[in-house]
């Protein structure tokens, strides 16, 4: 925090196994759904802005990586900007 602005980093990640423990249910799984997500992996930045007590402009910016069993992923990046007013 620098007065008014604060600065926050954000990580985090997810992993979705298969149920099934045997080999043989766990190909049919694997055949059934082939493209079941494996992992979600998320990066966000952020700057905040206090303006008020009550109210704070942000700006934020976000990676996004999700891997499918199957070895399909898609990536993303995203950008935000807004107000955030608590009561």
């Amino acid at each position: 925090t620098i007065q008014q602005v604060k600065f926050g980093v954000n990580y985090g990640v997810s992993r979705l196994a298969f149920t099934n423990a045997s080999a043989a249910a766990n190909a049919a799984d694997r055949a059934a759904v082939p493209d079941l997500l494996a992992e979600n992996e998320k990066v966000t930045g952020g700057v905040y802005y206090s303006l008020t007590k009550n109210l704070t402009l942000l700006g934020e910016v976000s990676r996004v990586w999700t891997i499918a069993h199957n070895d399909g992923e898609n990536k993303s990046t995203d950008v935000d900007f807004g107000a955030f007013l608590a009561f």
